[in-house]
């Protein structure tokens, strides 16, 4: 198997902004995911870019959230 097959299948994606490898709920099979627990970011971007890891999402949130919803 190669490895982006072996990387769904288990669940793992990789964040779009930093490269970073983490378990989206969605992938595994899961009925939620993490990232259903955090305040939206917008569906544009989260349509678009795909996936964030949980800091990047975080930390993305926190942005918005301080600068009154302008992207990073």
């Amino acid at each position: 198997m190669n490895q982006d097959l072996n990387t769904a299948q288990s669940g793992l994606s990789i964040c779009f902004r930093c490269g970073e490898r983490f378990r989206c709920g969605m992938q595994a099979g899961d009925s939620n995911c993490w990232c259903a627990e955090m305040p939206p970011i917008g569906q544009t971007l989260a349509a678009s870019s795909g996936c964030l890891c949980p800091a990047c999402l975080t930390e993305m949130i926190a942005h918005r959230q301080t600068t009154g919803g302008s992207c990073c």
